[in-house]
């Protein structure tokens, strides 16, 4: 209780201390470039679906930018957002990448929405969405929020979400070569270029990675392209086209025991289990802005093939999938202003299938939303939104379909007290369906598990971002309620609902500022208390979700050309995944130390270099333990890199 009043009273003064500075001194010429000003300013499309900044939107948002990516030396999307609060990264068991918001646990994949240019990405069954096949070259700017997703993007948005926008053409013509070695074999190289012919931008990128990987038989071989178009048909219309191929090819070194870990960490204990995706994705996006109107329409299609071996380090058992996957996604969005009212509504469609060598599940969904956003006073915005949506779920193997109807709601205020800062109090709800795995239990035969039910959350959240004493500051404390939380039981080999609630309280910090034009100084901190309300497990942590997590990061130009970085993150203990009971011991925690050097030749020409894991931190992506003695996938140690960039 203590530790909830603290922070309460901090977010508290945080707004009282900006109340006395912005307007009584602050001077415009100290808002030099790249300082906290510039965040504030920042645009996001996540809180809305259309352009906002971020001290009009009433939610913790955390964008990465381009700059910030190519500064951080980040190689794909989850080592570029590791440093916000209160997200947890990791490769994940099957290499697609772990982005976990708020303390998701196992079901980090399903809990969040993974939304790329606008359209959802999330698979209709329990697999996750590749993240690794967004080259890190193509994207513009990632935007992280934590709650308060559900109105606009629906279902899987218990955990938030995760906005990616990639490049769609400068307006000038470009060509950028790359080319990246460093450890394990690792070499990766990439061509982008953009150009503009009359009333078209043509973008493409075409890129291609190969390592060994830092454990046996953790090899990855990946192949992506990007080709698209914009047409400026009028002032008001525009068309986007986009083609994404991603094609790879994996090893899965699988987990190891105890005395593996202190044996070779780094040994396989599936020396060949292997996995090959192959996917295409085509979007059509139509904008149309002119005086007051707004309108976006993406439609989407994906198509995806899954090819495994998988022994998990048995000689007697062998699981073998060949499986299609196709989705076809539509998202419609309009917005009206007035003087006093920003009126938004929408609606999406999703058909989704998956077809295992002629068993197929399908998902079908639709939503519709209406969101406003009313100006109380010039300084006082009252936000409030609504969603209704269907979802249906059908199978080969049974004729009985399941429907699911949900309603969610969101409502805020946002305060804007001072010329930089603004503060915001929201209260609403969100919601997962289950997956197309979920749906079926496996103990006595494939049987159809018409029993589980939607898992649903309530969120409160107070916070507050301003420019104080040359210094950018987010700050927000949240509780959360998760009831009917989908769960596997390994004793019935059955998803289920917990009877019990599952709460969340919490507090985020983050802090930048740029000192002498020469070094930016960033920090964050989050701290996060999960545990089961009630039953068996009653006062119980929830597995896998740390208390702590902070990160301090430096950006030192040691001239204009020659330039630094480096980032500390520390991620607390916690118990391992399936450890509901917390009867073992917590997994340890552990600090990572990255560095990122840059020096430009010119104009046109710059090399870099690296090293991750500087210490060598011996740690654990993945630790499961259900009773059966725990199971550890060992983190990569220390790793080198160096490359360079050519544009022109």
């Amino acid at each position: 209780m203590i530790k909830k009043a603290g922070v309460l009273a901090l977010i508290l003064a945080c707004t009282v201390y900006a109340n006395d500075l912005n307007g009584n001194g602050i001077v415009e010429d100290q808002f030099f470039e790249g300082s906290g000003i510039i965040r504030l300013e920042e645009t996001t499309i996540s809180g809305d679906g259309f352009e906002n900044t971020i001290r009009n939107t009433p939610k913790n948002i955390t964008i990465i930018t381009a700059k910030d990516i190519e500064e951080s030396g980040a190689k794909n999307v989850v080592e570029a957002v590791k440093s916000v609060p209160g997200v947890k990264v990791s490769d994940g068991m099957s290499n697609t990448g772990v982005i976990d918001i708020r303390g998701q646990g196992a079901n980090f994949n399903r809990n969040t929405a993974i939304i790329v240019d606008g359209v959802k990405m999330n698979p209709i069954d329990m697999s996750s969405f590749n993240l690794y096949s967004i080259p890190i070259e193509t994207v513009e700017k990632i935007e992280i929020i934590p709650s308060g997703a559900s109105i606009i993007y629906g279902d899987n948005t218990v955990g938030g979400a995760v906005n990616i926008i990639t490049k769609n053409g400068s307006g000038k013509d470009s060509l950028t070569l790359q080319t990246e070695a460093g450890s394990y074999n690792q070499l990766n190289s990439n061509i982008g270029f953009g150009t503009t012919a009359g009333k078209f931008k043509i973008f493409g990128n075409a890129a291609r990675k190969n390592t060994d990987g830092y454990r046996d038989n953790s090899f990855l071989k990946s192949d992506d392209v990007m080709a698209g178009t914009r047409y400026q048909i009028n002032e008001a219309n525009a068309l986007t086209l986009k083609y994404d191929y991603h094609k790879d090819y994996m090893g899965f070194s699988g987990s190891l025991l105890e005395d593996q870990i202190n044996d070779d960490r780094t040994q396989a204990s599936s020396a060949d289990d292997w996995g090959k995706n192959e996917s295409h994705r085509f979007n059509l996006g139509y904008n149309y802005k002119k005086d007051n109107l707004e309108l976006i329409n993406n439609t989407n299609y994906y198509k995806k093939n899954y090819k495994s071996y998988m022994t998990y380090g048995y000689s007697n058992y062998l699981s073998e999938t060949d499986s299609d996957a196709n989705n076809f996604f539509n998202d419609f969005k309009i917005k009206y202003n007035t003087n006093k009212n920003k009126f938004i509504t929408g609606f999406d469609i999703l058909e989704g299938k998956i077809d295992n060598k002629g068993v197929w599940a399908k998902k079908q969904s639709i939503g519709g939303f209406i969101s406003d956003t009313y100006s109380i006073t010039d300084k006082l915005d009252f936000i409030g939104g609504i969603r209704q949506q269907h979802t249906k779920f059908k199978y080969s193997m049974s004729d009985e379909d399941k429907i699911y109807n949900n309603t969610v709601y969101d409502l805020a205020l946002n305060y804007k007290y001072s010329d930089t800062g603004s503060t915001f109090i929201s209260y609403g709800t969100d919601f997962r369906s289950p997956t197309t795995d979920e749906l079926l239990q496996t103990m006595y035969g494939v049987q159809f598990n018409s029993d589980l039910e939607p898992q649903t959350g309530k969120n409160f959240e107070i916070g507050v971002k301003d420019y104080i004493a040359d210094t950018f500051v987010s700050a927000s404390v949240f509780h959360k309620i998760v009831k009917n939380e989908i769960y596997y039981d390994s004793y019935t080999s059955t998803n289920t609902n917990y009877d019990e609630d599952n709460k969340k309280i919490g507090f985020e910090l983050l802090a930048e500022r740029k000192i002498m034009k020469k070094l930016t100084l960033t920090g964050s901190y989050s701290y996060l208390q999960s545990e089961i309300d009630g039953g068996v497990d009653n006062g119980n942590k929830t597995p896998g979700v740390p208390e702590n997590k902070f990160s301090l990061g430096a950006k030192y130009d040691f001239t204009e050309k020659f330039k630094s970085n480096v980032v500390l993150n520390y991620v607390g203990s916690s118990y391992a995944f399936g450890d509901g009971s917390n009867s073992s011991e917590k997994v340890d925690s552990y600090t990572t130390l990255d560095l990122n050097l840059s020096y430009k030749i010119n104009d046109s020409f710059d090399i870099y270099g690296g090293i991750n894991n500087l210490t060598d931190e011996d740690y654990y992506e993945y630790i499961s333990d259900y009773g059966y003695g725990a199971s550890y996938y060992p983190a990569a140690g220390r790793q080198y890199y160096v490359g360079f960039r050519y544009t022109m």
